[in-house]
C-alpha cells in the first residue's frame, strides 16, 4: 500500500504527517517504509540524518537508477520503520531524468518520465505493509511520479486561503493524473493542519473545507484536524516523532489521523 502525502503549498505539515503515521504505523506492527522526496531533506534530517552520509546514497540515485533501492534503506532506530532518504541532488531531477530518458520518451512517449518510480519500486514494494511518500511542494516530475505510484492520497491543508487556492490546483491535476496515468489512485482526504480555532479566518477555511471540498467534490475532511503546536517543531531537534515523545492533544489528534486512515485504506 503506497500513500502519497501532497500539498504544492509549502509549510503545510507533510513532513510532520509521514514521520507522525509512519512512527504510529510501526508502533500498529506494521512494516513501514517512508520515501523522502524533497531536496530539503527535512523527513531525513528529522531522523538524524546529515547530508554527508546521504551523499550519493538517496532516492535520487535510485531514480537514476544507479542503486537498488535495498541498498539504500536505512532502517530507523524504530522497529519496522524505514527509511529512503533524500538529497540535494532531487532538485535537478527534472532536469536529469529528461536527459537520461531522452531516447525512450522519443520511442515510447513523455509518459515513461512519470512512471520511472514506479519501476524501481516494484521490487521492494511488497516487502512493506505501507509505503509513505513525502513530496516536495510542487507538482514536477518527482511529485508526478509520487502520484503515478501511489494507491492514495493524503493532502495537508491549513485552513486559510493561499492554502486553498493552490488545493484546487492540486486537485486538477491528480484528476488528469487519475484518468491518463494511475486509474488506481483514490483520496484518503483532506487533513486540516496547522489549526488555531481562535482565527477567524481559519473558522472560515475549515467552513469552506467542509462546504466545496466535502459537499461538492465529494472528498473526506479527515475528523482528525491538528492544532498548531511547537511540539512538532521540537521533535525535529530530538530527532524523533513527536507520538514517542509527548501526549499532547496536538500530537494524540495523529493518533486519530492514522486510525481513519487505516480504516479506509484497509491497512
Amino acid at each position: 500500500m503506497i500513500v502519497c502525502i501532497n500539498q504544492q503549498k509549502g509549510g503545510t505539515a507533510k513532513t510532520t504527517t509521514v514521520r507522525e503515521l509512519g512512527y504510529l504505523a510501526a508502533l500498529d506492527d506494521r512494516k513501514v517504509l517512508m520515501i523522502d522526496m524533497d531536496p530539503q531533506f527535512s523527513l531525513s534530517k528529522s531522523f538524524g540524518l546529515t547530508k554527508d552520509q546521504v551523499k550519493g546514497k538517496s532516492i535520487y540515485d535510485v531514480f537514476m537508477e544507479a542503486l537498488d533501492p535495498q541498498d539504500v534503506i536505512i532502517q530507523t532506530k524504530f522497529k519496522n520503520l524505514y527509511l529512503l532518504p533524500a538529497s540535494k541532488d532531487l532538485s535537478m531531477l527534472d532536469v536529469d531524468l529528461a536527459i537520461k530518458y531522452i531516447d525512450i520518451v522519443k520511442k515510447k512517449g513523455a509518459s515513461e518520465l512519470v512512471n520511472v518510480l514506479r519501476r524501481v519500486l516494484e521490487p521492494i514494494r511488497d516487502s512493506f505493509d505501507l509505503i509513505l511518500i513525502d513530496t516536495l511542494p510542487s507538482l514536477g516530475m518527482t511529485a508526478l511520479n509520487a502520484l503515478c505510484v501511489s494507491d492514495w492520497i493524503l493532502i495537508p491543508c491549513v485552513p486559510e486561503e493561499a492554502c486553498l487556492e493552490q488545493l484546487d490546483d492540486l486537485l486538477e491535476v491528480c484528476r488528469k493524473v487519475k484518468i491518463k496515468l494511475n486509474t488506481s489512485l483514490k483520496y484518503i482526504g483532506i487533513l486540516p493542519v496547522m489549526v488555531n480555532r481562535v482565527i477567524t479566518h481559519h473558522k472560515q477555511g475549515l467552513k469552506a473545507l467542509q462546504d466545496i471540498y466535502s459537499n461538492e467534490y465529494g472528498i473526506k475532511i479527515l475528523d482528525a484536524q491538528i492544532n498548531n503546536c511547537t511540539v512538532f517543531k521540537d521533535s525535529v531537534a530530538l530527532k524523533e516523532p513527536a507520538s514517542a515523545l509527548y501526549y499532547e492533544m496536538p500530537v494524540l489528534e495523529y493518533q486519530k489521523v492514522y486510525k481513519e486512515m487505516k480504516e479506509i485504506i484497509g491497512l
